[in-house]
């Protein structure tokens, strides 16, 4: 009798956890949690989407994001961008006269601006906040440059390549990546010939893009230099392909491996390594979670990753998922970009800004978009803050919540490239600050909205002003911005 009575109670306890367990997965998102999922699947965080998240699940409003994910974008581009120029004066440089190289340079630089803006348009007006910032993830991983590759459209085709390959599988963003005309230009893949070959994309690839220093050898470089050769740009159209007459033939010796190799197996041998899903694991790590990578927990990831035939989709919702990453101890730990800093403020503060305008803020701040400082990228964490750049962040705000006018405004305008928001900025500021006296908006939310539960941590969380304008000090104090 004993016995039943105990198999009983035994049955009770797990019946009683599983009950628990249950009504925990279907209990809504405390507010901090909501506020964290959104600072770190996007630029930022207003009161309201705080508050429409923690309606959910998190394991619903995850889905929810990674449903949402797009492959298109939702603004439209400038038109030249599917209009390929005519490329003879590159063959014929030294015909052109000092005239019409300037004019060359000024297009140039007209059409870079363009799509610079374009890009932060479509950051401030997606409805998947998370696809922008992972196309921004892979602009920084597999980095090309506006000021070397010099064809804006070419740049474009590739910030459209990242799109299509976001939650994809990795082994072919890789394939794609290695034909992208833009990356074939910017590391001199079209050098890249039998009996002269070209290390720059080799040498990257297994650095930077797979494997990180430390895990290959100088022969591993050669051998995938040797396997890359023949890549050629058609000067015209921007097709690329592999020309047999220019592709070594020789025997390629490669992590140990030796054959006729090509791209594709060069590829294959990189991803047979484990390194190769831990490398992406922790740089996925710092950009999402925290600046630290936790070992055991990388390994996890990466092994989910591998034997997931490298699809990124499931790798960011495990990510997403991870207890490191829902650790209340990592709210709060990551030092936002420039462009996330502008472009949540913005959207925080619901302001009229032109992107062209956010293009030079964010240029001023270390973050020339689409123009990565070299081939590392842009190193991030505490990096982006130094004495210059937190008084650029710090005048920034200021001028945001002044209505005043913003770095390279009044310039732009003078050109004819933008009509001024300036008046708008201040007719909404103005609104704004009825709305506080009004009790509708409280210094606390946006405080709350800029950083989470890092500014309850920090005793700030109480303090209340009477305006924008009296929001300066406070503005002050969270000028570098954390997520």
């Amino acid at each position: 009798m004993n016995v039943v009575m105990g198999e009983q109670a035994k049955f009770t306890s797990l019946l009683s956890l599983l009950i628990l367990c249950w009504s925990m997965g279907l209990k809504a998102m405390e507010t901090a949690e909501a506020h964290h999922l959104l600072m770190r699947s996007g630029f930022g965080a207003t009161p309201q989407t705080v508050a429409d998240l923690s309606a959910l699940r998190y394991e619903e409003a995850l889905s929810g994001l990674l449903a949402g994910m797009r492959t298109t974008t939702r603004t439209s581009p400038p038109e030249w961008v599917h209009q390929f120029p005519d490329q003879k004066h590159r063959q014929n440089s030294e015909e052109i006269t000092a005239e019409k190289r300037k004019l060359i340079n000024q297009q140039r630089q007209l059409k870079s601006l363009q799509l610079k803006s374009w890009w932060i348009r479509e950051m401030m007006q997606t409805d998947s906040p998370l696809t922008e910032r992972l196309v921004l993830f892979w602009h920084n991983h597999f980095t090309s440059s506006l000021r070397q590759v010099r064809w804006p459209e070419l740049i474009y085709q590739q910030n459209k390549l990242f799109r299509k390959h976001l939650l994809g599988n990795y082994r072919e963003f890789l394939e794609s990546v290695t034909f992208d005309p833009a990356m074939v230009i910017y590391l001199d893949s079209q050098n890249n010939r039998a009996g002269k070959p070209n290390e720059n994309y080799a040498r990257e690839l297994l650095e930077l893009f797979t494997l990180g220093e430390g895990h290959y050898s100088e022969d591993d470089i050669k051998g995938a230099a040797l396997a890359l050769t023949g890549i050629s740009i058609n000067r015209r159209s921007g097709d690329v392909r592999i020309l047999p007459r220019r592709h070594s033939r020789d025997e390629k010796h490669f992590f140990g491996q030796r054959g006729n190799f090509g791209p594709k197996e060069i590829i294959n041998i990189i991803l047979a390594q484990p390194r190769a899903a831990e490398h992406l694991v922790e740089k996925l790590w710092r950009e999402f979670i925290s600046p630290y990578p936790e070992r055991s927990e990388v390994e996890r990831l990466a092994a989910l990753f591998r034997d997931g035939d490298y699809e990124l989709r499931p790798l960011m919702k495990a990510l997403f998922n991870s207890k490191s990453f829902r650790d209340p101890n990592n709210y709060g730990q990551l030092i936002k970009s420039p462009i996330e800093m502008v472009v949540g403020a913005v959207e925080l503060f619901d302001l009229s800004v032109a992107p062209e305008v956010l293009v030079q803020a964010v240029r001023i701040m270390g973050q020339d978009i689409l123009d990565p400082p070299s081939v590392k990228g842009w190193p991030g964490g505490k990096e982006w803050v130094n004495s210059q750049s937190l008084v650029e962040r710090q005048k920034f705000l200021l001028q945001l919540v002044r209505g005043e006018w913003l770095p390279g405004e009044q310039m732009l305008v003078r050109k004819g490239l933008i009509d001024t928001q300036r008046r708008e900025r201040q007719a909404s500021l103005s609104l704004w600050d009825k709305q506080m006296a009004a009790g509708v908006i409280s210094l606390e939310d946006l405080h709350y909205s800029f950083l989470g539960s890092y500014a309850s941590k920090e005793g700030r969380a109480e303090l209340q002003y009477a305006d924008s304008r009296a929001a300066e000090a406070w503005l002050n104090e969270i000028a570098f911005q954390l997520k």
